[in-house]
């Protein structure tokens, strides 16, 4: 039987031109005969926000049939961003002003 976090696997991806580290472990407890649930950590380089966090950090805990069902840990990671972005208008206007160039 798994230890708990004994075992990450860790994927780079670049979202919306962000360098994204993604770590999941497969098992962390097990609920009953059909639940198993798992960690997932997403950290932005730099510390950079994100529409699921304002500091670049989420630490999520999950059953893993969810995981599965979207594919996997990065499937996963990256429909979330990706459905907290659309109608996050914070989000949005930080990509505006993150894209306009200053001169102060």
């Amino acid at each position: 039987m798994n230890k708990p976090f004994e075992k990450y696997e860790t994927y780079q991806i670049i979202w919306q031109n962000i360098q994204i580290e993604i770590r999941y472990c497969d098992y962390v407890a097990k609920v009953d005969e059909q639940t198993t649930i798992v960690h997932l950590e997403i950290k932005s380089q730099n510390c950079e926000p994100l529409p699921i966090t304002e500091t670049g950090y989420k630490s999520h805990f999950i059953a893993k049939c969810l995981i599965e069902e979207f594919g996997g840990p990065i499937e996963y990671a990256t429909m979330w961003l990706d459905g907290e972005a659309k109608d996050n208008i914070a989000w949005q206007n930080y990509v505006s002003k993150s894209r306009q160039l200053s001169l102060f």
